[in-house]
């Protein structure tokens, strides 16, 4: 057993966290490279890096825009068992701190202002600034805290001469809004497990934990799984004093949005956990300034998370709801144009038209051949740097390949479903085939554990509701989520990509122990103390050498 100072863990973990949060790395910004330079720095003052410079280092992102690379270390032992460590180093913005803006990172003055302010929140966040329990900033909980852990267990575990078995620790950035730095950390962990023949064991996020009692903890063997599914309506133009000459996509783009926002039936269960249903976050008609015409066409996306069902289980569903609101919009025009006749004859000849993008895709290459191949690549290539040089979002991206594509088909009413980047896969032990027995009793393991050292019982819970980088250590039905990928999500493989085969050649079991920590995202942001000091280090500590032990 490797002998832990955990005196010494407390003092390092106080200082990396200081000057991690320190570290304005926000999300999707180049920012974040402000990272790689204090982890480096950080290892290089370090005895056992000096000693073995070719443990540590940065790896470059494929095709990122804003140039960015997965930090990482290890300690190398003997034998091939492999502990790998995660954690994300970037942040969300600080418009929420207003006039304290300056001093979001840096909690003592922080705390001094926000006792100022304290009788504008609700009694738990006036208890907890009082208290002294918890540092408050910008990155304390979410989740430099962890990060800070890792890296104090790591300066341990280098000091051990014969340590049994290695240690991988990867600090991804992006975490917040595409995990680029965790689809590329997946392809770092197939690159060191080939180089070491690294046999991965588990890997160990440290994203905080949420608490309904005080007194109990929580650990997840998993993470929640996440598609952004979107819908894309094109209508017919005509103008508003002719409106029965037309199709108006937002009519049938409405009703889609009413079956599907909170439908449960899109939810998932599985045993006694349940996701929250889906929700629309983006919704667009076409315009660019207003005139008295109808939107030649209307689109969004919706979030949808999973704990069972696969990319393909839900575009079914999306596919059917799509055709019944086509159905049910078609048949009240019906009845108004009926009425409206009885003044002024007029017909409608509309019908339903529902394709997935391969769909559009596929009648487009039929009509057109190799031509629109060929505009077709012209125009990837077009989106990828605009892309690569902030001049484009994903989403506008993507939306603008479904127009394009769908400019090549007969002019007509028609939906097209698909997926948009991001894609997370859901992951849990309990769905791991074999598990090793020493995984299986990890829940035994913890409580034992923290009853006696803590007094305090942790809960398991099968999936990590935050969503977390942890969705990239495994894929269930591999194969079926890839075909659905390409067939389904525009920029698969172009724009965005998840590394599939990586995943399945580094699959591992995965827990997620971090300190307790509140309001992430928020002002009142902060984590526990006695949690992040002393409690999780110490968890973590005993979970990593029983695994490798």
């Amino acid at each position: 057993m490797v002998k832990i100072d955990f005196e010494e863990i407390e003092k390092d973990v106080l200082d990396i966290l200081k000057r991690y949060i320190a570290i304005p790395s926000y999300t999707n910004t180049k920012s974040e490279r402000l990272v790689e330079q204090f982890l480096m720095s950080y290892c290089k003052t370090q005895p056992y890096y000096q000693a073995n410079p070719d443990y540590y280092g940065l790896y470059k992102i494929e095709n990122d825009p804003h140039n960015r690379r997965v930090f990482w270390n290890m300690v190398k032992g003997t034998g091939n068992e492999t502990i790998v460590f995660i954690h994300h180093s970037d942040i969300v913005e600080i418009d929420d701190y207003g006039r304290f803006k300056s001093d979001a990172f840096n909690p003592e003055p922080l705390i001094g202002k926000l006792r100022q302010i304290k009788e504008t929140f609700d009694e738990e966040i006036k208890t907890d600034i009082d208290s002294g329990d918890y540092i408050f900033g910008r990155g304390t909980a979410d989740m430099k805290g962890g990060g800070a852990i890792q890296l104090a267990l790591m300066k341990q575990y280098a000091k051990e001469e014969n340590f049994k078995g290695n240690i991988v620790l990867i600090a991804v950035p992006d975490e917040e809004n595409l995990s680029a730095g965790m689809r590329g950390g997946v392809k770092l962990l197939s690159t060191l497990k080939e180089i070491y023949g690294f046999d991965y064991k588990l890997m160990i996020n440290s994203e905080p934990h949420r608490r309904e009692d005080k007194a109990k903890g929580a650990f997840y063997e998993g993470s929640i799984g996440k598609l952004m599914s979107f819908v894309y309506v094109r209508g017919v133009l005509a103008h508003a004093g002719n409106v029965l000459d037309g199709f108006n996509p937002v009519n049938l783009m409405s009703e889609i949005v009413r079956r599907t926002e909170i439908n449960m039936e899109l939810a998932d269960s599985l045993d006694d956990e349940v996701t929250v249903p889906p929700t629309w976050l983006y919704m667009k008609d076409s315009k660019s300034f207003y005139d008295v015409s109808l939107p030649l066409s209307m689109y969004g996306c919706l979030s949808v998370l999973t704990l069972s069902n696969t990319p393909k289980d839900i575009l079914l569903k999306l596919e059917k709801i799509c055709i019944d609101s086509f159905e049910n919009v078609l048949e009240t025009m019906k009845k108004n144009y009926e009425v409206y006749s009885r003044y002024q004859s007029k017909p409608m000849n509309y019908k339903v038209k529902v394709k997935d993008f391969y769909g559009i895709y596929t009648e487009a290459k039929n009509l057109y051949g190799d031509s629109f191949e060929i505009a077709y690549n012209e125009k990837l290539s077009q989106l990828k740097t605009g892309f690569a040089s902030g001049e484009l979002t994903i989403l506008d991206a993507n939306f603008e390949l479904v127009d394009f594509v769908i400019g090549y088909i007969p002019s007509e009413p028609t939906v097209v479903y698909g997926l948009m980047p991001p894609y997370y896969p859901h992951v849990s032990n309990k769905l791991f085939e074999n598990l090793d027995p020493k995984i299986t009793a990890l829940n035994k393991l913890i409580n034992e554990f923290t009853l006696a050292n803590f007094g305090e019982q942790y809960n398991k819970v099968n999936f990590f509701p935050g969503i977390s980088d942890l969705s990239y250590t495994n894929v269930i039905n591999a194969d079926e989520t890839k075909k659905a990928l390409q067939d389904a999500m525009p920029l698969f493989e172009t724009l965005y990509d998840v590394p599939i085969e990586d995943i399945k050649g580094i699959a591992m079991p995965c827990v997620n122990i971090g300190p307790w920590g509140k309001d992430l995202h928020k002002l009142t942001e902060r984590v526990y103390k006695v949690d992040l000091l002393n409690r999780t280090p110490r968890l973590i500590d005993h979970v990593l050498q029983n695994i490798l032990g």
